[in-house]
């Protein structure tokens, strides 16, 4: 249920330093752990009337926020800066990986047509095999299920899912974690059937 809170007949609180003070660290922490709930987080009224908050003087509260409301829109401008600088360095990075896996890293090498539409042109000293002539499927199962449980992501590659998943979602995971799931080692390819592929730094399921 969604609660509306507003300001008593005699105002104490400006709703913008009230809205900052809720983004604080310790008001965010009495709620994690006085709030209840398995996939979203609540807190009662009860709760939330039982917490003290100290409050300095309206006009300061008022100061505070304009303080905040200037700083933040300077944070939230460079995020938006930094998330553009981060894009165009994935496409470079791309472009990078395209180039040196289809076209080597000599920009002189003679080229030859590789016969393969999508490849196009490759160094004349390259070869071209079917990817069933280079892999075998490893089908080695974990015996007690114990191992880090991991995810295959073509963003991220492979990671341990607990850092994908919130801590209830990870709970539930963890205690319908069976024996019997595949194992990966350091340095293995691995895929599934989405066209995610990575490779993993340690054990892993």
């Amino acid at each position: 249920m969604t609660s509306r809170i507003q300001e008593n007949e005699k105002p104490y609180f400006q709703s913008r330093f009230m809205f900052y003070y809720m983004m604080s660290d310790k008001f965010q922490d009495y709620v994690k752990i006085n709030g209840t709930g398995a996939t979203f987080l609540g807190i009662s009224q009860e709760s939330i009337g039982n917490y003290s908050i100290c409050l300095p003087s309206l006009e300061e509260q008022l100061c505070i926020a304009n303080y905040l409301d200037i700083e933040s829109a300077k944070i939230d401008q460079a995020v938006t800066i930094k998330k553009k600088q981060i894009e165009l360095l994935k496409e470079r990075r791309q472009i990078l990986i395209q180039n040196a896996v289809t076209r080597g890293l000599d920009p002189q090498a003679p080229m030859r047509d590789s016969g393969v539409e999508w490849v196009g042109e490759i160094p004349a000293h390259w070869g071209v095999k079917r990817a069933k002539y280079l892999f075998n499927e490893v089908d080695e199962r974990s015996v007690d299920g114990k191992e880090e449980l991991l995810s295959v992501s073509h963003m991220t590659g492979v990671t341990p899912r607990s850092e994908r998943m919130s801590p209830c979602s990870w709970q539930r995971t963890i205690q319908a974690q069976k024996p019997a799931r595949k194992m990966t080692l350091y340095s293995t390819l691995c895929g599934h059937g989405w066209g995610h592929w990575g490779c993993p730094t340690d054990w892993g399921l």
